[in-house]
């Protein structure tokens, strides 16, 4: 009775979590804060970090996304919900993120998406600091979909 109990309250859970997303209100408003919110949920291990992937919105075919979806949640799970294994599985877990600023002290690049050349896309770079004390530069194309940044 008490496992019924518990995943219907997962379920409850992740339906909530689904049905809001990343609504206005909460969606980062420039390319910088989508890339540094992403990293956050990860540490966090929240599972709104996926919002933040128009991957799982656009691009292929409904199946193919609906696919892609199902794959990552398996990946999530076999992890125990540890969203750092899941993305960095080659590394200790993720610790911080920082916004590395480009060359003219901005937070990022205008720059086009060649996957979706009609959105508003941004270059963004971040410093990431791992549980060891490793550190990795990534750069990241952010766009916008549905007047909502998201990374691409």
């Amino acid at each position: 009775m008490k496992q019924k109990i518990a995943l219907s309250t997962f379920i409850l859970s992740f339906s909530i979590l689904i049905f809001t997303g990343c609504s206005s209100s909460s969606s980062p408003s420039t390319p910088d804060k989508c890339v540094v919110q992403y990293y956050e949920y990860i540490i966090k291990n929240d599972l709104r970090f996926k919002d933040l992937m128009a991957v799982r919105f656009v691009g292929g075919t409904e199946k193919e996304r609906e696919k892609m979806n199902a794959e990552y949640d398996e990946r999530i799970k076999e992890k125990n919900g540890n969203l750092s294994a899941v993305v960095f599985p080659f590394y200790e877990p993720l610790k911080s993120v920082e916004l590395v600023l480009n060359d003219k002290g901005g937070a990022y690049y205008k720059t086009e998406s060649r996957l979706l050349p009609e959105a508003e896309a941004a270059e963004v770079t971040v410093k990431l600091t791992f549980a060891d004390g490793e550190t990795k530069e990534k750069e990241h194309i952010a766009v916008k979909v549905d007047g909502k940044w998201m990374l691409y």
